[in-house]
């Protein structure tokens, strides 16, 4: 039996905080992650991958210097881990999915739109176009009520249609990882 740490199977250096070298324990997760995948130990094999990306997540955190906190907050693990927890969490995934929908609508809030049906530039459009608007873009659907205007507006719109995407693949591993259990 496996002892728990933060409701993940771990294994017992880490939970006791004899962790010694983070290399050495991360290796002996993905060693014991792969040994489990052969058993068909899915949902072990899953905690202890979520063990071994969160030891690496860490082990970029060394130093005392401006590029410390730059790794720790900005690396490409973090994203991974904050998106949807290294795909081992479904539901992160989704709240990950409504904070985008929401920090679009907030950004597409601030900037000119073109009204098509009425040919208006609109400054600030009201939110809940600003939320469809995002939506739509998030998930490369046309949007035929709203048009960006401004050189922002096509630029986030961009941005969004290219995050979107990403991050519904996410949903869909991270939901299929679940399933597989």
């Amino acid at each position: 039996r496996w002892p728990r740490k933060r409701g993940r199977f771990a294994v017992y250096d880490e939970v006791k905080g004899r962790g010694g070298d983070p290399e050495a324990l991360r290796l002996l997760y993905r060693d014991l992650r792969v040994n489990l995948e052969e058993a068909r130990e899915v949902r072990t094999a899953g905690d202890f991958y979520y063990g071994e990306m969160e030891l690496r997540r860490k082990a970029r955190r060394r130093g005392r210097d401006l590029g410390r906190w730059l790794r720790r907050f900005f690396s490409p693990h973090t994203f991974y881990w904050l998106a949807g927890g290294y795909g081992e969490r479904p539901l992160r995934a989704v709240l990950f999915f409504g904070f985008l929908v929401a920090l679009f609508g907030w950004l597409f809030h601030q900037q000119s739109f073109l009204r098509v049906l009425e040919g208006q530039v609109v400054e600030s459009p009201g939110w809940a176009a600003c939320l469809g608007h995002s939506l739509r873009a998030l998930t490369l659907q046309a949007n035929f009520y709203l048009q960006p205007y401004s050189e922002w507006a096509h630029r986030l719109t961009l941005l969004a249609r290219f995050v979107g995407p990403l991050q519904i693949v996410l949903i869909a591993v991270t939901l299929r990882r679940r399933l597989r259990r």
